[in-house]
């Protein structure tokens, strides 16, 4: 399974991540996320983990023509962070990605997701959509880029609002089992951050 969904949102925009990903079969992937962030907001700093994030991959189809790649990823967070970045519950969702190599050198992916979401003013719970397209850039054998534009849409929400970002990234792969990459972005909107950066590395045993 290769589809195309790690560049951004999906696991740690932002934030220092480790995400370890396990075959089960050819189809099948369990994915682990652990991530850390910090965050300034009004002269006020947060750092510390975020709850931990569990998967699994499932892949639908290979690319035929026009047709996408595409794969599914049932998907939560369970409460393991620290007290002051926790939801305190289970919020379980899906993923579905899809995506097309166009040539040796463009890729095209997207992302639909919905997860279950708790709104930070009153404490209660919304269904949160989130959109992203995304187009890769193949530089070297093992250097690539990415820019991505993905947008957050609560349905049911009390107080939270759409955002929208756009954001870019380099890809490194260190071997074909452990890829490295930095990462930065924007929002597009007054509720959305300002800015972030981020550095992931993802690991895959077989």
């Amino acid at each position: 399974m290769s589809v195309r969904e790690e560049t951004g949102h999906g696991l740690c925009v932002g934030d220092r991540c480790v995400q370890r990903d396990c075959i089960v079969a050819n189809w099948l992937e369990l994915r682990v996320a652990y991530t850390y962030g910090d965050e300034k907001t009004n002269g006020q700093t947060a750092a510390g983990s975020d709850d931990l994030y569990l998967g699994f991959k499932i892949g639908l189809t290979s690319q035929n023509g026009v047709l996408p790649e595409m794969a599914i990823i049932p998907q939560m967070t369970v409460p393991t962070a620290s007290s002051d970045r926790t939801e305190d519950e289970v919020l379980a969702g899906l993923n579905w990605l899809y995506g097309w190599d166009i040539n040796d050198f463009l890729s095209a992916a997207g992302s639909t997701r919905f997860n279950r979401a708790i709104d930070e003013v009153t404490a209660d719970g919304y269904t949160e959509w989130a959109q992203s397209w995304t187009l890769g850039y193949s530089l070297a054998e093992r250097v690539g880029a990415y820019t991505e534009y993905y947008g957050f849409y609560p349905s049911g929400a009390d107080t939270a609002s759409p955002e929208h970002y756009f954001n870019g990234g380099v890809t490194y792969l260190i071997n074909n089992d452990m890829r490295w990459d930095i990462r930065g972005g924007t929002g597009l909107n007054d509720e959305a951050d300002d800015y972030f950066f981020g550095t992931g590395l993802s690991i895959r045993f077989r």
